[in-house]
């Protein structure tokens, strides 16, 4: 399981954003909360995730909620994203490039 802080508006709402708790299982299934409450839980193949210069933009089920976290790049790789803006492409190269998580010699290990 990977963990991320981040914050949380829905699109077109420019009211401050919530800051929550942000957790992709094992089950390949993305959990967004609050202390208190739990806002959502999707499996990654029913949202449609895209990388954009506001953030992360999930959409599910006609809504569109706006994300961004404590790590953008590592939570791009983490969902599959392969399409972003440049300054994420960067960053998710460098992470790919400089992680051992990602090399061929960290899998043999396993």
């Amino acid at each position: 399981m990977e963990h991320y802080e981040g914050m949380l508006r829905l699109a077109g709402d420019f009211s401050p954003p919530i800051r929550v708790n942000i957790d992709l299982t094992d089950d390949h299934e993305l959990r967004i909360a609050t202390p208190d409450l739990e806002i959502g839980e999707w499996s990654l193949d029913e949202l449609a995730i895209r990388a954009q210069d506001d953030g992360f933009h999930l959409i599910s089920e006609g809504e569109e909620l706006v994300l961004t976290t404590s790590d953008d790049a590592g939570f791009a790789v983490a969902v599959g994203i392969r399409n972003a803006p440049i300054g994420l492409r960067k960053q998710m190269s460098a992470l790919m490039r400089n992680d051992p998580r990602f090399h061929d010699d960290a899998i043999s290990d396993l």
